[in-house]
């Protein structure tokens, strides 16, 4: 199964599990708590825009996010509105892909625009800028 983001060609499902996390990309385990992707969300984009994947654990472990429910889920898409001020431009991609348990799975994908004009705070007014893989 090939798996490859419609909006960025170069986050195949090799790539977003085997290649280092840098400026323009992050994992996260779906496991994370939705208000801590604030912080994220905030420093992509201020800094040059970005993708974050959720589903895949930081050492590349395909985990999905069908375990995590659709409520939480809605939570992941909806951060940059609920947990970001402005809100950030932003899309959310879903990808079929086969889990670590050899189950029919999803990823999510975040792509966060950069911010041209205007500083992305989080809602405790902190704003936050990605450098390299770090937030």
């Amino acid at each position: 199964m090939y798996v490859q983001s419609a909006i960025n060609s170069i986050l195949t499902l090799d790539y977003m599990k085997n290649e280092p996390e840098n400026k323009y990309f992050d994992r996260k385990s779906a496991k994370i708590r939705p208000s801590d992707l604030a912080t994220h969300v905030s420093a992509f984009a201020n800094a040059g825009g970005g993708t974050i994947v959720i589903g895949i654990s930081d050492n590349g472990t395909v985990e999905g996010i069908n375990l995590a429910g659709e409520e939480k889920i809605n939570s992941f898409i909806n951060v940059p509105k609920d947990s970001c001020h402005p809100m950030p431009m932003y899309k959310e991609e879903f990808l079929n892909v086969i889990n670590d348990k050899n189950q029919s799975d999803r990823l999510l994908l975040l792509h966060i625009q950069e911010s041209i004009d205007q500083i992305i705070r989080t809602s405790n007014d902190c704003a936050f800028l990605r450098i390299g893989d770090r937030t």
